[in-house]
């Protein structure tokens, strides 16, 4: 019974001592937050009911503004730590249930400006993330499978603005689009027939930033194969239908070959055949004085005719060219002039190819129509062009003039090509 109550005694005074104790710590903190004693008592009761209640963040604020008292201090920590699992577990539910990526990262972003970062925060935004990627992209591939760019991207772009990372899928997935987007649009231009403007297309991308090398070699593939195309169908043309057949036939290929060394090399080639004006050519030699070479020349009728040679001494004339068998054919018209359209002198137009008369006008004077001429020039090496002027007895006209013009000179085409005038000739 004394023994029972000496342990009686001893637990009193002990709970009387802890009391004190605490007491004291209350007053302690009392004194340094301006707090009653009872304030700090019941600011600490409050923050207990906050932990037990998990009300967390309320919990915390409580055990702040009580700094030793008690075990405020692991008291506030641990209820940081519940905090933080209590925003970890509510992000993951947005993640897992509603896939509420932004709703997800808004949370773990608002408690972290509350309370501070920490590992969990960091590792629970890499999971939102990373899920978030994994969608999206699933989603945009998806699209893009189907060829539905403008959803692709839309993907992206809604990507972007939920998660600010750095990952390689999302350049290698824009790049894919992108390059998708372009080869749609040339099939498209392909499928409908127009090659060229398919072309014109890809190279306009080139010629910007766009370099992906898929479309770089779609476009060498498919421009080689439209050049060959052009090239086989002119000279198909010029071939079997002569030099124009053959440029136009090339045109059709311009817009797209035109700075393509080979286009421009056939191009020249074929318009060399184009007939060039005698004008063009210098003299070789000449006798009696070479012929004065005119713009323009009226003949008698009153017809215009280009790069005129005027026949002016009333004698014979001839003038000389080298035409080294270049060309096969020659045309032109011998006439008198319209100022002296009565006049009753005469003059003949007489053309040789190495010593062979190949035409002779006739005597022109007044009365007499304009004389063509069509003449082959097959092989010939030097040409001479001559006239032979008589004044007519009694005449009163002392500046006579003849003259000839129109006068133009054709390559002679490859052996396999019909020209116009062998045609005409064998008709």
């Amino acid at each position: 019974m004394k023994k029972r109550f000496i342990c009686i005694l001893l637990a009193g005074i002990m709970s009387i001592a802890l009391s004190a104790c605490s007491d004291s710590q209350a007053e302690d903190v009392a004194l340094i937050t301006g707090m009653t004693v009872e304030e700090v008592k019941s600011a600490y009761e409050l923050a207990e009911a906050y932990l037990n209640t998990g009300d967390y963040l309320k919990a915390m604020n409580a055990y702040e503004i009580i700094p030793g008292y008690k075990d405020s201090g692991k008291k506030q920590e641990k209820a940081l730590t519940l905090y933080q699992e209590e925003i970890a577990t509510r992000a993951r539910e947005y993640l897992d249930a509603e896939q509420n990526y932004s709703g997800a990262l808004a949370l773990v972003q608002q408690a972290r400006l509350t309370v501070g970062d920490c590992a969990l925060f960091r590792e629970v935004t890499d999971e939102i993330e990373a899920a978030c990627l994994n969608a999206y992209l699933a989603l945009a591939e998806e699209a893009l499978n189907m060829e539905d760019f403008d959803s692709a991207e839309m993907w992206l772009q809604t990507l972007s603005q939920i998660v600010d990372v750095a990952d390689p899928r999302i350049t290698e997935m824009d790049v894919a689009i992108q390059k998708g987007r372009v080869i749609s649009t040339w099939k498209s231009y392909q499928n409908a027939g127009d090659v060229t403007n398919g072309l014109l297309y890809l190279q306009v991308m080139l010629m910007g930033e766009y370099s992906d090398p898929d479309v770089i070699e779609l476009y060498n593939l498919e421009y080689a194969a439209y050049k060959k195309q052009i090239l086989e169908q002119a000279e198909s043309q010029f071939l079997s239908s002569g030099y124009e057949a053959g440029i136009i036939a090339l045109q059709a290929g311009t817009q797209v070959l035109s700075e393509d060394p080979d286009f421009q090399a056939k191009m020249a080639e074929y318009l060399s055949y184009r007939p060039i004006s005698l004008a063009e050519l210098d003299y070789y030699t000449y006798e009696n004085d070479h012929y004065n070479n005119y713009d323009t020349g009226t003949d008698n009728l009153g017809n215009e005719h280009q790069d005129v040679f005027r026949v002016n001494e009333r004698k014979q004339q001839s003038q000389t060219y080298r035409l080294h068998g270049n060309y096969e054919r020659m045309t032109g018209v011998f006439y008198l002039m319209f100022k002296e359209r009565s006049s009753k002198d005469l003059c003949t137009l007489q053309i040789y190819g190495d010593n062979i008369l190949l035409f002779d006008s006739g005597s022109v004077t007044a009365g007499v129509d304009p004389v063509t001429f069509d003449i082959s020039l097959a092989g010939v090496d030097q040409l001479v062009i001559s006239t032979n002027w008589s004044c007519n007895q009694g005449s009163l006209f002392i500046n006579t003039s003849f003259e000839f013009g129109d006068v133009l000179l054709y390559r002679a085409m490859p052996q396999n090509v019909e020209s116009e005038f062998t045609e005409s000739a064998d008709g």
